[in-house]
């Protein structure tokens, strides 16, 4: 029902007709100058999206924010209101470029949808998304890279390709879910990192595996994967711990039982296959 609510929002949307990109946000010249944001525009300051900003407006022809936060502000964040940004199967719904001193917070509730790519940040830009729904887009939901990163309370559904992307270390990932994905619901690589705590990660009918995850030094704790299309649970892990997982009605590969509901085996020197 979540999907479907801001699915009928993003449809909604009408078209938007083409701008040159500018710089936006609550503080745009240090002086306390609010320009609301645009399609492409860029953001260089916190702010909050509202139905004042066009970008919630109309779907966008093509990336729909960059962010591009200054390295000598502190404590960016970007709060998206309850809004919902759409696009027209083009570009990056939040390009998240530079975050500013200690990286990016990007706040919801909100939803990300009609894009190549729902979400995309490079290494370094990104402290933490939460309550975050990218939905409906060509290629994945969010593809995120950085260290030290936290992804809480957030879906990644109904994406072409993968549900949520990860690549990097010391992130955390807790609360989140991928589901309906067209490919797998995460595909992770990384070291020194946690995917999952006293909240679980969920991955659900996607087309491949529900979790791929590779890398060291990992501890994943209570994955839950169901109805994905192959394995429910991939891993390649060095010096790693996989604990409470889930895996049940997974399609698996080959005969002889239900390959997908298979769960990974970690050795006593901690390397999980």
């Amino acid at each position: 029902m979540r999907f479907l609510s801001w699915l009928v929002c993003l449809l909604a949307l009408g078209l938007a007709p083409l701008a040159q990109a500018a710089r936006c946000g609550s503080d745009v010249n240090g002086r306390g100058k609010v320009v609301p944001c645009g399609c492409g525009d860029v953001l260089v300051s916190s702010h909050t999206l509202s139905a004042a900003d066009p970008i919630t407006q109309h779907r966008c022809p093509d990336t729909g924010l960059t962010i591009q936060i200054p390295l000598t502000t502190a404590d960016a964040t970007l709060a998206l209101g309850g809004q919902v940004l759409a696009g027209m199967m083009q570009g990056i719904g939040l390009h998240i470029v530079s975050g500013g001193a200690g990286g990016l917070t990007v706040a919801g509730p909100g939803a990300i949808g009609g894009f190549d790519t729902g979400v995309a940040a490079r290494r370094g830009s990104l402290l933490k998304i939460t309550d975050v729904l990218a939905s409906g887009n060509a290629a994945d939901g969010f593809a995120l890279n950085g260290d030290g990163f936290t992804l809480r309370t957030s879906e990644g559904s109904h994406n072409g390709r993968d549900g949520i992307v990860v690549r990097g270390s010391g992130f955390r990932l807790t609360g989140t879910r991928a589901d309906q994905n067209g490919r797998y619901g995460y595909l992770i690589s990384g070291r020194s990192a946690a995917i999952g705590d006293t909240l679980d990660n969920q991955a659900m009918g996607n087309g491949r595996d529900g979790f791929v995850i590779r890398g060291r030094d990992l501890a994943i704790s209570q994955p839950v994967a169901t109805a994905n299309g192959r394995r429910g649970l991939r891993t390649h892990i060095t010096r790693g711990t996989v604990r409470a997982a889930q895996a049940t009605a997974n399609a698996g590969v080959g005969a002889g039982g239900n390959q997908g509901d298979r769960l990974p085996r970690c050795s006593h020197k901690g390397s999980c296959r």
